[in-house]
């Protein structure tokens, strides 16, 4: 298929027939990475079947010329919102929530509001340090369960450290092979 023959298809299958709009094609490839072309002949063949048109009209453009497309483009976004949703986190979030909500309703009614304040805060800052520990865990940096917001702080400037001294490496290395020529 030549370039122009590929250009009219792109025209032909766009939801968004405005000259204003670009459409823009989506599909994943064989390790399952979403790719995003400009152009249908970008697609390979054998992924045209389920390659996802995306149209994106200017901001000002009124929304009634464009629901369709913007409508297809919020669906799409809700589905990669919930196929990126990690089930096991949000289940255990989601228990704990209710476990806490029972727990002040039983305890509530028989303890004055002090106690139900401590015991809320006290809930509260464990759940916060558990969760950074669980995100230095994720993120390979230490395997503790529990961490405090200094810990992540640190985490970040360490790396933020890392990055410097291989710029300056880099910069090094092209300072050097700038002299060689």
């Amino acid at each position: 298929m030549r370039l122009q023959d590929a250009a009219r298809a792109d025209a032909r299958d766009s939801p968004v027939r405005s000259d204003d709009a670009a459409t823009f094609y989506r599909y994943r490839d064989g390790s399952g990475r979403v790719v995003i072309v400009d152009s249908l002949a970008r697609v390979p063949a054998s992924q045209r079947a389920s390659a996802e048109a995306v149209a994106l009209a200017p901001a000002g453009e009124s929304a009634g010329a464009s629901d369709g497309a913007l409508s297809s483009t919020a669906v799409s976004a809700a589905r990669e919102l919930t196929r990126d949703l990690h089930m096991p986190s949000f289940i255990a979030g989601l228990s704990s929530a209710l476990l806490v909500a029972l727990l002040f309703v039983v305890v509530g009614r028989k303890l004055g509001r002090l106690f139900r304040g401590a015991l809320l805060l006290g809930v509260l800052g464990v759940g916060a340090v558990a969760y950074f520990g669980w995100v230095r865990r994720t993120t390979g940096q230490s395997g503790d369960l529990l961490a405090s917001p200094g810990a992540l702080i640190e985490d970040a400037r360490g790396a933020v450290q890392k990055l410097n001294q291989r710029s300056a490496e880099q910069q090094r290395e092209l300072k050097e092979l700038e002299h060689v020529e």
